[in-house]
C-alpha cells in the first residue's frame, strides 16, 4: 500500500531567475547616468564604541548599506565591506563578500575585539580610529564599482583568557595538569563543564602547561575567585570542594571573579525511538520511574522496529542519554546537552519483540535491558486512506480500549482502505486483513511488515461515519454504518490572497474593492479556486470571507507548513484543516522568490498547488 511521506518545510516557492544582461554603451551609460538613478552609502550604527568582554556575545556595531546601481545592465550586485585603521590605504585590511542583496552586517563585541586586533594590529585597551567600505560590484563588469565610506571609533579590551581547565581530584584528574579537564568557553570570560564528580576538590589553571598562573578559592568563600600569577605561600583552604556524586555543572567567570556549582541530575527521564510503543513523537514518551539517585526503570513492550531507542530528560530531543559505542554488547551511556551529529547519536536495539524492564544509572553510565515476557500492546491506531490522517504515522487514528484485547473508535471514515498498527513508531506492528474475501473480517497480526499479496487492508466503499471495533485477542473485525453519508460544506463564494507578497498587501479593504487578490471558482466546480498573476517576497495567507476585523475564516499553514510533494515548478501543500476563528492562530507562508504564479486551491480536498510560471 502506498504510505506518503510528509516533508516540513517554511519555504513556499522555487528560486527566482535574474534577467539576462542587455548590451549597453557603459561609457555612454555613465556619462549621461553617473549614479545610473541610485547613490551608493554606508552608515554605521555607532559612532564611539567601548567594547567589554562581559558583553562579549552581544551586538555592538551594524554597518548597512544602501542598494548600488547595476548601471542598467539587468546584472547582479557584488558587495564587498572592508574596514581598516583610518590611516591605513585598504591594503592589510579586513574584508569579507557579502551575499548578494545583503544590505547590513552585524558584529558583536567579541568579533570586533577580535578584527581591531588580531587583523588591524590595534593595542587592547586602547582607542583606535577607524573607517568602514562597501564597494558595490556589477557582475561580468569588473569596472563598474561604486564605493562608500564611514568612519567610527573603538576602544578594546584584552581577554582575561582563552581557556581554563580544572585540576584536582575532580572527575579522575588526580592533579595531573597535563591532562587538565577542559573547561567550554561559552561566551568572553565565562567557562563551564559538566559531568559526574563528587567528593572531590579542584582549582583552575589557564593551560596544560603548568599549575601557575591559575584561579583559587578566595579565603572561605565557595562562590569567589581569586587570581594568582604563582602559587600562593598558604596552600591551605585554596581548592573548591564537591559533595556526594551527581552530575554537577561548574561555571567560573573571570570577569565577576565567581564559581558556580549546580546539581543538575535530572529526575525525569523517557524512552523515545522506534522500538518503544511511541516512536518519536514527544507527546508519547515512555516516562521511567525514579527509583535512586540517578537511577530510573520502565517495563513495557519494547520492538525491533528501525534504529531502536534512547533516553531524553525532557519533553525534548536534547538534553539526552545515547548509547556511547557501536559495540552491541556494550551498554553504556553517553550524555549530551545538544544535537550529536547522526553516527554519534547511537540507540540501544533488542533481538526480539517482547516485553523488558529496562534500567538506566545516569552516575554510573549504564543500562540494563532485561526480557520479562512476551510483547504486549496497549494502544491500536487506524491508518490509512480512509481516515483522516491518511498513511501518515503521526496521523494515525487512535481507538479506545474498552476492555483487554478490544478497541472501539466511532467517526467518520471516507472511501478508501485502512488497517491497525499497534504504535506510531512504524508500520509494524500491525494488523492486517486475513485475506481477499472482502465478506469477511478476519485480521492477521505481525511483527514485520507484511508486503505483496499478504499487505492486505479493510475497504469502505461509501463515506459517512461508522463504528469500528477491533478483537486483538480473537482477531476479528466489525464495522457498523453508524450514520449518514457528509454532505459538503457551503462552497465559499471567493478566497482573497492577503499579505507583504500579495498585490493589496495587508488591505482588507483593497482586497474587497478590486479583483487582482480575488480567487475565483467556477459553477461547474465552485470547490475550486484559481489565481495567477504577480507575486512579491514575503508573507502569505488566504481570507475565505474578508471580515473587517480580521477574526473571520482563513486558511493559513500549521506552525511548520506542510509540503506533500514537490515536482518541477510544482509545490502540492496541505492546508491547515481548521478554518481559524482564532485570532491567536496567525501563520503565514514565506514567499521566498518574486515573480508570476498559479495558485488553486481545492476546498474539498485541503489541497493547495502553487505553480511558478
Amino acid at each position: 500500500m502506498k504510505k506518503s511521506h510528509i516533508i516540513h518545510s517554511c519555504i513556499l516557492m522555487s528560486a527566482l531567475l535574474l534577467p539576462a544582461s542587455c548590451s549597453i554603451d557603459i561609457d555612454e551609460y555613465k556619462e549621461a547616468s553617473p549614479d545610473g538613478g541610485n547613490t551608493l552609502t554606508l552608515t554605521a550604527s555607532a559612532k564611539e564604541i567601548v567594547l567589554y568582554e562581559r558583553n562579549s556575545s552581544e551586538d555592538c556595531l551594524e554597518l548597512s548599506w544602501s542598494s548600488g546601481s547595476n548601471f542598467g545592465t539587468g546584472n547582479a550586485i557584488d558587495y564587498t565591506l572592508e574596514i581598516d585603521n583610518a590611516s591605513g590605504d585598504w591594503s592589510g585590511c579586513w574584508s569579507e563578500s557579502m551575499e548578494r542583496r545583503t544590505y547590513s552586517r552585524t558584529f558583536t563585541v567579541e568579533e570586533l575585539n577580535t578584527i581591531l586586533q588580531d587583523n588591524l594590529g590595534n593595542t587592547a585597551g586602547t582607542s583606535g580610529s577607524f573607517k568602514a567600505r562597501i564597494t558595490a560590484t556589477v557582475a561580468d563588469h569588473e569596472d563598474m564599482t561604486q564605493t562608500s565610506e564611514t568612519a567610527f571609533s573603538a576602544t578594546t579590551y584584552a581577554p582575561v583568557s582563552e581557556s581554563l581547565y580544572m585540576i584536582g581530584t575532580i572527575a579522575g584528574n588526580n592533579w595531573n595538569v597535563s591532562e587538565a579537564i577542559e573547561m567550554t568557553r561559552s561566551s568572553g570570560g565565562i567557562f563551564t563543564w559538566e559531568g559526574i564528580t563528587g567528593n572531590t576538590e579542584f582549582r583552575f589553571t589557564v593551560s596544560r602547561n603548568a599549575e601557575w598562573p591559575g584561579y583559587i578559592k578566595e579565603s572561605d568563600n565557595q562562590n569567589a575567585l581569586e587570581y594568582c600569577n604563582e602559587a600562593p605561600a598558604n596552600m591551605d583552604g585554596i581548592n573548591f570542594s564537591v559533595g556526594e556524586t551527581s552530575f554537577y555543572r561548574i561555571t567560573a567567570n573571570l570577569l565577576e571573579l565567581t564559581v558556580t556549582v549546580e546539581d543538575i541530575l535530572t529526575n525525569t527521564l523517557y524512552l523515545i525511538g522506534d522500538a518503544t510503543p511511541g516512536g518519536w513523537s514527544l507527546d508519547a514518551l515512555s516516562e521511567m520511574t525514579k527509583t535512586g539517585k540517578g537511577t530510573f526503570t520502565w517495563t513495557g513492550t519494547l520492538t525491533t522496529n528501525g534504529e531502536g531507542f534512547k533516553f531524553v530528560t525532557t519533553r525534548n530531543f536534547w538534553p539526552g542519554y545515547v548509547k556511547a559505542t557501536d559495540d552491541s554488547d556494550d551498554m553504556t551511556l553517553r550524555y549530551s546537552e545538544t544535537e550529536l551529529s547522526g553516527e554519534e547519536d547511537r540507540k540501544f536495539t533488542v533481538d526480539e519483540a517482547a516485553e523488558y524492564n529496562v534500567v538506566a544509572d545516569l552516575l554510573a553510565l549504564t543500562v540494563t535491558v532485561t526480557k520479562t515476557g512476551e510483547a504486549e500492546y496497549n494502544t491500536l491506531y487506524m491508518i490509512g486512506d480512509a481516515t483522516s490522517g491518511g498513511w501518515s504515522l503521526g496521523d494515525a487514528t487512535e481507538m479506545t480500549m474498552t476492555e483487554d484485547g478490544i478497541y472501539s473508535w466511532t467517526g467518520n471514515l471516507n472511501s478508501g482502505s485502512f488497517r491497525f498498527v499497534v504504535s506510531q513508531a512504524d508500520f509494524a506492528p500491525g494488523y492486517w486483513k486475513a485475506n481477499d474475501n472482502p465478506d469477511d473480517m478476519r485480521m492477521v497480526y505481525s511483527e514485520t511488515s507484511l508486503s505483496g499479496d499478504d499487505d492486505r487492508a479493510f475497504t469502505i466503499s461509501e463515506a459517512g461515519e461508522y463504528t469500528v471495533v477491533a478483537n486483538t485477542d480473537d482477531l476479528i473485525l466489525s464495522i457498523t454504518k453508524t450514520g449518514d453519508t457528509p454532505s459538503d460544506p457551503e462552497p465559499f463564494d471567493a478566497l482573497w490572497l492577503i499579505g507583504e507578497a500579495s498585490p493589496v498587501g495587508w488591505s482588507l479593504e483593497d482586497a474587497a474593492s478590486n479583483d487582482s487578490a480575488k480567487m475565483s471558482s467556477s459553477s461547474s466546480d465552485p470547490y475550486t479556486f484559481t489565481w495567477t498573476g504577480q507575486l512579491s517576497t514575503g508573507e502569505l495567507k488566504f481570507s475565505c470571507d474578508l471580515q473587517r476585523d480580521w477574526n473571520g475564516k482563513w486558511y493559513m499553514p500549521d506552525e511548520n507548513g506542510k509540503i506533500l510533494e514537490e515536482t518541477d515548478g510544482e509545490t502540492i501543500v496541505l492546508i491547515d484543516k481548521s478554518l481559524s476563528d482564532n485570532s491567536d492562530i496567525d501563520n503565514k507562508w514565506k514567499v521566498e522568490s518574486a515573480g508570476n504564479y498559479t495558485i488553486t486551491i481545492n476546498q474539498l480536498t485541503e489541497r493547495m498547488t502553487v505553480t511558478k510560471n
